[in-house]
């Protein structure tokens, strides 16, 4: 079968899925970053939401959709202030906390790693 000669509308169909039946999101806690990469979106940004911020995105979220997962990105977000507290507060609505790093302040502070596990952080993705 020559695949030039077959419309692309008899195999390509778009994917149907609600939003309330994804159970995952993203929430970007802060664009700043310790690694400055040329290639990044965030290279020239700062921003950092406060806790409230990040609280009132969850919220919306829970709202939203039926919620399993959240992973925490950035910028980095080991660096925003109240990474523990966000965690914690991703946990006491009984979902996953997931924190998407570069990992690399955990080689000058390895103990975050434990602060993190203790403020309930399910995965760590490198």
């Amino acid at each position: 079968m020559d695949l030039g000669q077959i419309s692309v509308s008899e195999y390509l169909r778009p994917l149907k899925i609600s939003l309330p039946s994804i159970p995952h999101i993203t929430i970007e806690t802060n664009q700043t970053c310790n690694l400055h990469c040329k290639t990044c979106y965030n290279i020239y940004q700062d921003t950092i939401k406060s806790l409230d911020e990040i609280k009132s995105e969850i919220d919306l979220a829970l709202t939203k959709r039926n919620l399993e997962t959240i992973t925490l990105i950035g910028g980095e977000p080991t660096l925003h202030p109240d990474l523990p507290e966000i965690i914690r507060y991703i946990r006491s609505k009984r979902l996953i906390c997931q924190l998407l790093t570069n990992g690399i302040v955990f080689r000058k502070e390895p103990s975050l790693i434990n602060e993190y596990k203790q403020a309930g952080l399910d995965r760590i993705l490198f």
